[in-house]
Formats: C-alpha cells, structure tokens, sequence
C-alpha cells in the first residue's frame, strides 16, 4: 500500500543522479559498497547510505549519497513548469505549492529554463518528445498493470 507521502520529480539534475545510482548499481564492484556502507532506515520503504567513490572527484569529498525509494511505498510524481502556468519555482516552492514532502530535479534542461534536454513526457503533456540515443530513462506511472510501478531503462 502507497504511503500519503508524494516526491516530486523537477528539473536539472535528475538524470545527472539517475545515471549515478544506475552506474554505481551496475558498473562497480557492489560488494565493496555493501561492506563501506550500511544502509539506514528512514521510513518504511526509504533507505539512505554513503558511499565512498572508487574514483575521486575533483571537487568535494568523492562521497556520494544514495536515497533508495521503494514505489510501493511513495509515489513518483512529475511536475514541470511547462505545464504549471510555464513558471519557474524553487524546489521548495514545488513542494509547499502542491503539498509534497519531497523534491528533486528530474532533469537537466535548454537555455530557456523550461524545455528538457532529453524525453520528457507526464501523461497527455509532453516537455520535450525527442528521444536521445544515449541517455538513461526513468520511468513511472505505467498506464499498463503488467508493468512495475518505476524502472530505470538504460540505452
């Protein structure tokens, strides 16, 4: 059963972090990140761990944060400017105006702040309809019962 709680799913960095959670999930050893990490417990269906980087980063600690969301828990939703009065928010004000507990960017975005680099469709509203030959989707919502409730796709 789906909790009350809703995250929001915004703009800029989304595929940024997807693409991280999907490398670190596929590409490393995750061995190595189980036993550098415990996982804690923040909420039925909610798990938080950090992980050492196997490669360091220029900038920073080479730490990376990883916020696992079981959708049988939490709800997905996609949000965007482009549909909501073409009006550029905070994630703050994402969440406070439609009720969320929680945000993040779902995406990076074209010089006019509005149109998504890659695919982005919620529903009847397409953001951008043009699908990039090398980037990773998240998809969520599925109009089809057959189909998990989110799966990551990666091209």
């Amino acid at each position: 059963m789906k909790n009350q709680s809703r995250f929001l799913l915004l703009g800029r960095l989304f595929l940024g972090l997807f693409g991280l959670v999907w490398m670190l999930a596929g590409a490393a050893n995750t061995t190595m990140f189980a036993q550098n990490s415990q996982w804690r417990e923040l909420a039925d269906g909610l798990h938080l761990a950090e992980f050492q980087s196997p490669e360091p980063s220029e900038v920073g600690d080479s730490r990376i944060t990883v916020l696992k969301i079981d959708p049988q828990f939490f709800e997905f939703k996609l949000l965007n400017a482009t549909r909501h009065n073409r009006r550029l928010r905070t994630l703050g004000n994402w969440a406070k105006e439609f009720g969320l507990i929680a945000t993040i960017n779902a995406g990076m975005y074209q010089k006019d702040l509005l149109t998504s680099v890659g695919y982005m469709k919620n529903f009847d509203h397409v953001n951008n309809g043009h699908v990039n030959p090398n980037n990773t989707i998240f998809a969520f919502a599925p109009n089809d019962s057959t189909l998990p409730d989110a799966l990551i796709i990666d091209r």
